[in-house]
């Protein structure tokens, strides 16, 4: 719903073609080589090396190769040019140190071009799994701005007549998942479709849970029956995971639908966890708003699901927050693959008449990624304040570090790490598990 696609380009693909197979490349140097050597050979009979003219083209391939697919195909290239020039000149002339030059040179060409090559895939590969993770994270933060909106809708149009905003029912479904730790029970599914049913009019509708068993009834306003995954809104919906009904997929005379529309129910990344099929609903309330409504609604709650039983086991071992937990998980594993740099930050702050102002102020100062956790000592003396902030090192750590010395300074004449506030800083290390890395954070300084 929230997703953009654009077209590929046809001369991306042609200059730099996705392919994980090495033996494709390997192939296609080994066949471009060949076919240059040819065509050279056609029209330069007395020359087909072209080792006397003033520049060596037939290198100009293995290092289009280099460029294009790394070291081991110009390699390969390179290797049958100088079999090329053994057999046209005599093995003997490869001695000579014309020839020496004529080869070292071109190797040391498709060298220098193959690490440029790695250098800027590394690099490609580390800023798309940055975009991925900004993306996910926008993706949740559209749909929870998207719930705020509604519930200030709500609220402004029917404070009187419904003494539940919104906003407090997702709050207490959120709290709900907590407790069954991330686990979609029928409890929390028939919390949902209240849910629904109260802020969206559905008279009739059930939400299907994906398991390993097929489409399995969770919850339902009327008795439950099973899916049938032959309905053409269903299909639509699974094939295309978007929501379907009827007014926009213009069933044909031969076709008939059971139902009135299909909601998927998805994580920001695509992963489909259960279907909210609607058989009935008042007229009036069957909009483009409503059914956007749900979607978002539903999607909202598969993300809060899918976060609390990513950090579920966390949680049962390390007490922290579940949110900031989750986010961990995932940057850890961001940074054990692809070695994307995030840090920790840990405020101790001592009490005193500014502590609670103090603690303000850090909420409000975070960037939009950064995820913060509070948590007080049992004799509540000293309040520390956990800062994520993803694909942070340590040259942006200390200019964070300055700006917020400076703050300090400022507005409280307080000086960081002498007075009543403290900051160290956590770097992500290799090979360190979640649990041990949070270990260190909340108990060593």
């Amino acid at each position: 719903m929230f997703r953009s696609s654009l077209p590929d380009s046809n001369y991306a693909r042609l200059v730099a073609p996705s392919t994980e197979s090495p033996l494709f490349a390997w192939s296609e140097s080994i066949l471009l080589t060949i076919v240059m050597l040819a065509i050279i050979y056609v029209f330069f009979p007395d020359d087909p090396m072209l080792h006397h003219a003033p520049f060596p083209w037939p290198w100009l391939l293995p290092l289009v190769l280099a460029l294009r697919y790394g070291f081991i195909a110009s390699l390969l290239s390179g290797v049958i040019i100088t079999a090329a020039l053994a057999l046209h000149e005599g093995s003997h002339t490869l001695t000579l140190p014309f020839y020496r030059h004529y080869l070292l040179g071109g190797f040391i060409l498709a060298i220098l071009a193959s690490e440029f090559h790695s250098v800027w895939q590394n690099r490609l590969y580390r800023a798309e799994q940055t975009l991925t993770y900004e993306k996910n994270r926008l993706e949740k933060l559209a749909r929870r701005y998207f719930v705020t909106m509604t519930s200030h809708q709500q609220l402004e149009q029917s404070l009187i007549h419904k003494p539940v905003t919104l906003r407090s029912a997702t709050e207490a479904i959120r709290e709900l998942i907590q407790e069954t730790g991330g686990e979609m029970t029928t409890q929390v599914a028939e919390r949902l479709i209240d849910l629904l049913t109260h802020y969206c009019h559905i008279n009739q509708a059930s939400l299907y849970l994906k398991t390993d068993d097929g489409w399995q009834p969770s919850a339902s306003t009327h008795a439950p029956k099973p899916l049938n995954t032959n309905d053409p809104l269903v299909n639509n919906a699974l094939e295309a995971q978007t929501t379907s009904y009827v007014s926009v997929n213009k069933l044909n005379e031969f076709e008939t639908s059971d139902y009135l529309a299909i909601v998927v129910m998805t994580t920001s990344s695509d992963e489909l966890l259960g279907l909210l099929v609607i058989e009935d609903m008042p007229f009036l309330s069957f909009t483009h708003a409503s059914l956007q409504m749900i979607t978002i609604m539903l999607c909202y709650y598969a993300d809060e699901l899918r976060a609390y039983k990513l950090a579920s086991e966390l949680v049962k071992t390390i007490p922290c927050d579940v949110h900031f937990g989750s986010e961990c998980v995932k940057l850890k594993r961001i940074f054990d693959n692809y070695n994307i740099p995030s840090t920790i930050v840990r405020f101790t702050i001592k009490h005193d008449d500014k502590t609670n102002d103090i603690i303000q102020q850090l909420h409000e100062r975070r960037r939009g990624l950064d995820v913060v956790w509070e948590r007080a000592d049992k004799d509540h003396a000293l309040t520390d304040i956990f800062i994520l902030m993803p694909f942070t090192d340590t040259i942006m750590y200390e200019g964070f570090r300055k700006r917020i010395a400076t703050w300090l300074e400022n507005q409280y004449n307080i000086v960081l790490d002498k007075d009543t506030v403290s900051i160290t800083n956590f770097m992500f290390a290799k090979g360190e598990s979640i649990n041990a890395m949070l270990q260190r954070i909340m108990y060593h300084g």
